[in-house]
C-alpha cells in the first residue's frame, strides 16, 4: 500500500458534520502471537544436491519455492513433507527459521539436523498478527 494513511473521497468533513446521524468509532486489536502447543521445528537431510525437509506446514508449493530462493538451489531440487500439521492457524504458512537454519546446518555437517525453535523463541521468530487500528466514521440520514 503506497497510498497515505488517511485517505478521503469529496466532502466528508462537511458531509459527516452536517449528517443528523453519526457514527464515529476506533477498533483496536493487540499483537497477537499464535503460541500453537506443537513446537515450530523441522528435520533437514541433504542427499547430494537435494534437500528434504520434514516440518509442520501450510503453505508446501510456496515454501518449496521459497526455500529453492532462499539457498539457491532449484525448486526440483527440494522435497519437503508434512503430513501432519498440529494446529497452525496461519501460523505456519511459509517457510521459517527452523527450515532455514535446518537446512543450512545439514549442509555444513553433512548430516541430518533438526532444529526445534524454543517457545520463547516463537513470539518473535514465527509470523503473527500485528496490533491494528480502525476509524470508522459514518454520517447518515435518519432513514438510512
Amino acid at each position: 500500500f503506497n497510498g497515505p494513511a488517511d485517505s478521503s473521497f469529496g466532502d466528508f468533513a462537511g458531509a459527516f458534520a452536517g449528517a443528523p446521524v453519526q457514527f464515529d468509532a476506533t477498533y483496536t486489536t493487540p499483537d497477537h502471537a499464535h503460541a500453537m502447543m506443537e513446537p515450530h521445528a523441522t528435520i533437514a537431510a541433504w542427499s547430494g544436491d537435494r534437500l528434504d525437509l520434514w516440518t509442520a506446514n501450510q503453505m508446501i508449493a510456496w515454501s518449496v519455492g521459497d526455500m529453492a530462493k532462499t539457498l539457491g538451489i532449484p525448486r526440483e531440487k527440494v522435497r519437503m513433507r508434512s503430513p501432519f500439521i498440529g494446529g497452525g492457524f496461519g501460523g505456519k504458512l511459509f517457510i521459517r527459521a527452523d527450515a532455514v537454519l535446518a537446512a543450512l546446518g545439514a549442509r555444513a555437517a553433512n548430516r541430518a539436523v533438526k532444529v526445534a525453535l524454543p517457545r520463547p523463541f516463537m513470539f518473535n521468530n514465527t509470523p503473527h498478527r500485528p496490533a491494528t487500528i480502525q476509524r470508522i466514521r459514518l454520517g447518515a440520514t435518519r432513514d438510512g
